[in-house]
């Protein structure tokens, strides 16, 4: 765990925002198409990338598996599941798409900039 304590804090952090009550209010008539599916995206991408530079700095390598990947997954779909259950945040499987999407691009991304930065 101890190794790993950027990774748990993001996990805290995401499932804070994700079931925290977002007012309707907050753009001040400014309108992004798709903000929110961004927002997981970044978020999840972002939660893939800080396991792949922690793993990296623990271990002097990244290891290929898909068992964060599938952990990452399984954690998008249980705060989709979690936002079911409040009265303020609703489950979207389009959601669920943009999390994973982000864990995928995160994980691919920054495994090869570690991999071009051992290179150097």
């Amino acid at each position: 765990m101890k190794k790993h304590i950027f990774t748990t804090g993001t996990i805290l952090v995401i499932l804070t925002v994700l079931l925290m009550p977002v007012s309707e209010n907050i753009s001040n008539g400014i309108t992004i198409p798709y903000a929110d599916k961004i927002l997981h995206f970044g978020m999840f991408g972002f939660l893939a990338c800080i396991y792949i530079f922690e793993q990296f700095a623990h271990n002097r390598q990244v290891r290929q598996s898909v068992k964060p990947i599938i952990f990452f997954i399984a954690f998008a779909i249980i705060t989709e599941i979690l936002q079911k259950f409040t009265d303020y945040r609703s489950f979207e499987v389009t959601d669920i798409i943009a999390d994973s999407l982000g864990i995928l691009m995160g994980y691919f991304i920054c495994t090869k900039r570690i991999k071009l930065l051992q290179k150097r």
